[in-house]
């Protein structure tokens, strides 16, 4: 018979029993460490596949992720000299396919040309836009700029917001004092773990632009804009965040040796009625138009060329519209070889 001694000699030893429990747990934990080696490995080749083989858009997305404006603007640094379109949902096209906006348009008949035109575009997302392209040694051919009068109205979401995704990827190259004027994104900790996942996934932060390639964009309702509610008839000045930051891109773009040419939104007389020959409208795209030409743009007047047919709602142009646009720009601008 063992004696107390001998069972006591005989037991493990707290160190055989912590041994003896991580031999028990080992295969599982052998298992988690493969399963993870296996998901990373798959993430990396999902991600590899998505850089080598996602399709260059013929424009940004209606919902547009910071993943692909970021991959966007390096595609374009590696092309030659574009003409780069910017401006609102005019230029981008709303409601119309994206083979039907004045870009694309003029793209099929051989112009060198790139549409970086999206909804909600304003003066403050064109200046931080510039200043990334030039970080990211973007040298446009030329740059064709719509602007619009509603960006112009303190009373309105486009005056002095930057887009979410803008700001994700121009934030880094934006001064302390610029990033202070504008209203920055949410930042709660679903939008932190939406950047975190996206900054590991290229699938995950490229799935609204994966959709929209797919199956098209979502369907938009027609707009109906109350002319007094989205354009301000106070006199404009140099205290407007909308024309300072439009002064800072043409300076920009002039240093740079960069050509503008920049023309303002057609006006839906039939929509707008009076309105639209209101004189504090007429002298605020006048005092636009001077600014333009103050830093050095090439100001096209385009209002009078347009008519009712040429609308598919109170703003946007038809596609009928947007042909007329493609004509107008690729005879004045020389921008489609045959027509030069």
């Amino acid at each position: 018979m063992i004696d107390e001694v001998g069972r006591a000699a005989l037991a493990p030893s707290n160190v055989e029993v912590r041994a003896i429990s991580v031999a028990r747990r080992s295969p599982f934990v052998g298992c988690f460490a493969i399963a993870i080696a296996v998901t990373v490995a798959l993430v990396a080749l999902q991600n590899a596949a998505l850089d080598a083989f996602f399709p260059q858009l013929s424009r940004v997305t209606h919902d547009f992720s910071p993943a692909y404006l970021s991959r966007y603007v390096g595609q374009m640094a590696a092309m030659p000299p574009q003409t780069i379109f910017m401006g609102d949902s005019i230029a981008w096209g709303y409601r119309l396919p994206d083979d039907a906006n004045a870009v694309s348009i003029l793209k099929s008949e051989g112009c060198a040309c790139l549409n970086l035109a999206f909804n909600l575009e304003n003066p403050t997302n064109e200046y931080a836009l510039i200043r990334l392209m030039q970080h990211e040694g973007v040298r446009p051919k030329a740059i064709v700029l719509q602007l619009d009068q509603v960006a112009f109205n303190p009373q309105t979401m486009e005056y002095r917001a930057l887009r979410d995704q803008v700001y994700e990827v121009t934030k880094g190259v934006l001064e302390p004092e610029d990033l202070a004027l504008f209203h920055a994104p949410k930042s709660g900790f679903r939008d932190r773990l939406d950047r975190a996942f996206a900054r590991v996934s290229r699938l995950y932060a490229l799935r609204a632009d994966a959709r929209e390639a797919l199956v098209g964009e979502p369907p938009e309702r027609l707009s109906h804009v109350p002319f007094r509610r989205f354009y301000s008839l106070a006199p404009l000045d140099e205290r407007n965040v909308g024309i300072h930051y439009l002064e800072r891109s043409l300076d920009l773009l002039r240093a740079a040796g960069t050509p503008v040419t920049a023309f303002l939104a057609p006006t839906n007389h039939v929509a707008f009625g009076a309105d639209a020959s209101d004189p504090r409208y007429l002298a605020n795209a006048a005092y636009v138009e001077r600014i333009l030409a103050k830093h050095g743009a090439r100001v096209l007047r385009l209002d009078a060329l347009f008519g009712p047919g040429d609308f598919l709602d109170d703003v946007h142009l038809s596609a009928a519209g947007q042909r007329k646009l493609a004509s107008i720009l690729g005879a004045r601008l020389a921008l489609v070889p045959h027509r030069s």
